[in-house]
């Protein structure tokens, strides 16, 4: 992904003036924002001189300059290409801390200029758009081949599938397949989604983070501060926020699926998320059957799984949802 511009500014020095842009771009898996400028690439006097000027006598400036368009002549004499190029202040930040990235526009002046709010919402609204292309890309990827199952679970799947189809209960058999998967058929199972996503498991996590207890313990507040729904939400992102970043196995699993397919060509997923447990290693949570991927994600989002992709993205309503809140004792008269 090519550089883009989220917002501009001039900068200037005693002897020159410029413009210069808040970017930000992807290399392979990685994001980068930084503070990019177009590039002066030459000089006006590296152009020919038969070729240099107009019949005026001033400069002619190229149209094309090694491949780029030109933009014009920048601070009098350089020749300004339309590449983008880094003037080597920018940092990595991951999809799931967009955070890092508005902490390094507020570090550097940006927040200062009233449209630093705009860009940040055209930042975050990139990073969710390639985060969808991705989970596109890896659903195309999964649905083209499904794995050629042992003999003996053929009848499994193909129940398993009409079960599906007919919004039946599940056979009985299928903790068998799972089994299978878990063991001999784990390499299929983690191959069937290379790139998997990672989740915060909020109904579990949330239940010894989101309390009056814990906020009052972790910033200092004694019985006598009155804690807010305001004070919660801070609160809770921070703790978020953490725990995506350090993406404990246990608290945030990965999400994996199987495609399993009858010879009839009608298709299924099974999903699961794969918890670390400590020396235990990986265990897998199996969710269900599902038609595709989408539905498997709706089903996991409604279960209150947080995508890390998506963690900034959650409300501040479904945060005090999870919230334990410390109500004061009534006395009771004797």
């Amino acid at each position: 992904m090519q550089p883009t511009i989220l917002m501009s500014r001039e900068g200037s020095s005693m002897a020159s003036t410029w413009t210069e842009h808040l970017c930000v771009s992807r290399i392979g898996d990685k994001w980068f924002i930084g503070e990019f400028g177009y590039n002066w690439a030459a000089s006006i006097y590296d152009v020919p001189e038969e070729d240099r000027y107009t019949d005026s006598g001033e400069f002619k400036v190229p149209e094309v300059w090694e491949g780029h368009k030109v933009l014009g002549i920048a601070d009098g004499e350089y020749i300004e290409t339309d590449e983008l190029v880094d003037r080597g202040n920018y940092i990595e930040f991951l999809s799931s801390d967009i955070q890092a990235a508005v902490e390094f526009g507020i570090e550097f002046g940006w927040r200062k200029y009233q449209d630093f709010p705009i860009a940040m919402e055209k930042l975050r609204a990139i990073v969710s758009e390639f985060s969808s292309t991705d989970v596109e890309a890896r659903n195309d990827a999964i649905t083209t081949k499904a794995t050629l199952l042992p003999k003996e679970f053929w009848e499994i799947r193909d129940a398993a599938i009409d079960a599906l189809l007919s919004k039946s209960p599940l056979p009985e058999g299928i903790a068998d397949l799972q089994d299978w998967l878990a063991t001999d058929g784990w390499d299929h199972l983690l191959a069937a989604w290379i790139n998997e996503d990672v989740a915060l498991n909020l109904k579990e996590w949330t239940v010894y983070k989101f309390s009056d207890s814990s906020l009052r313990d972790d910033e200092g507040h004694d019985a006598s501060v009155a804690i807010t729904d305001q004070m919660r939400v801070d609160y809770a992102r921070a703790a978020i926020r953490d725990a995506v970043e350090q993406s404990e196995g246990y608290d945030s699993p990965s999400i994996h699926s199987f495609l399993i397919e009858r010879e009839d060509g009608e298709r299924a997923i099974l999903g699961c998320t794969v918890e670390i447990h400590g020396q235990a290693g990986p265990v897998p949570q199996w969710h269900g059957i599902f038609t595709d991927k989408e539905a498997f994600y709706v089903y996991l989002r409604q279960a209150g799984f947080l995508l890390h992709a998506f963690a900034d993205e959650i409300s501040d309503t479904e945060i005090l949802s999870f919230w334990v809140v410390q109500k004061k004792k009534k006395k009771t008269s004797k």
